[in-house]
């Protein structure tokens, strides 16, 4: 073990300062996506590589300034890795790409067909004022045409991706 006793405090803050970027550096050989949830707020960690970083981000979000949803292909997190959000095993970065547009791209066809079945109810009971309870400022976002041209995109996605496990 090294004598740090005798550095001064700018040595000891260098030397810090090198051991943090040795270990923000160090790659398992793992796959960690981390989607970060906080204050209305959403984005993306992709600069995780290691376990110690993961847990440390983990700690920073842990439910009450946040959350982080993690997906890797790390089966071994080990059991003292605690994590408020879901931790999601995938197969490779390849899968969790097809997988996450064919999930986003049927999430946006479900919202934009349930939106549209809404407006045409709130025409057919159709008040200028109130508009089932409510005023209606907006037409629905996309027209049937339009859902249609989704649908058929999802249709020519690639389906041979393994969806993401829930890590226990």
């Amino acid at each position: 073990m090294i004598d740090l006793s005798n550095y001064t405090i700018d040595q000891l803050t260098q030397l810090q300062s090198k051991v943090n970027n040795l270990i923000s550096n160090y790659s398992d050989g793992h796959i960690y996506i981390c989607k970060v949830r906080s204050y209305g707020r959403n984005w993306n960690e992709n600069w995780i590589k290691n376990t110690k970083t993961l847990q440390d981000l983990c700690n920073e979000y842990g439910g009450d300034d946040g959350i982080v949803d993690v997906f890797t292909t790390n089966k071994d997190l080990g059991e003292d890795f605690s994590n408020y959000g879901d931790t999601m095993i995938i197969k490779s970065l390849e899968d969790y790409e097809k997988w996450s547009k064919y999930k986003s791209l049927t999430n946006r066809i479900e919202r934009a067909e349930k939106e549209l079945i809404e407006s045409k109810g709130e025409r057919e009971s159709y008040n200028p004022f109130i508009l089932n309870g409510r005023r209606s400022y907006f037409d629905p976002t996309y027209t049937q045409d339009e859902i249609d041209q989704m649908k058929e995109e999802l249709k020519n996605l690639p389906s041979d991706f393994e969806e993401p496990v829930l890590f226990i």
